[in-house]
């Protein structure tokens, strides 16, 4: 299975928001939004996959996050074959995952849902 990150830390951090449940198929990670598509990811720098109780498991830094939890990344989307979008990502994406044209979302950060609307819901209250 192909797990493409950022190629590098980045400067800075895209903002616009993708929330939706970890799926895999055919070996492709995406996010599915709920009534919406799913949307294929660049995960952030330096996340790794592993197996934990039969589970496959992203992990950065001390997130952990499982296929089939729900998610909310930061980030920004772009077209997969957009000149410069192998920048972005390490390895690029299979073609079995991305259509020609399709977009992509390029992540710079990661993080169960829950913990995302914890975290805003103090800052709005």
């Amino acid at each position: 299975m192909a797990l493409p990150t950022a190629g590098e830390r980045p400067d800075i951090h895209l903002t616009p928001l993708l929330a939706g449940t970890v799926i895999l198929d055919d070996g492709c990670l995406y996010v599915a939004q709920p009534g919406g598509p799913r949307r294929y990811v660049i995960w952030p720098y330096g996340t790794r996959v592993e197996t934990s109780g039969g589970r496959l498991v992203l992990v950065n830094g001390r997130t952990r996050v499982a296929v089939g939890d729900e998610v909310a990344l930061g980030g920004g989307s772009f077209p997969a074959d957009a000149p410069g979008a192998s920048v972005f990502a390490a390895p690029p994406p299979p073609a079995r995952c991305v259509g020609a044209g399709e977009e992509v979302f390029g992540a710079s950060t990661l993080e169960p849902l829950a913990s995302f609307e914890r975290r805003h819901r103090r800052v709005r209250d």
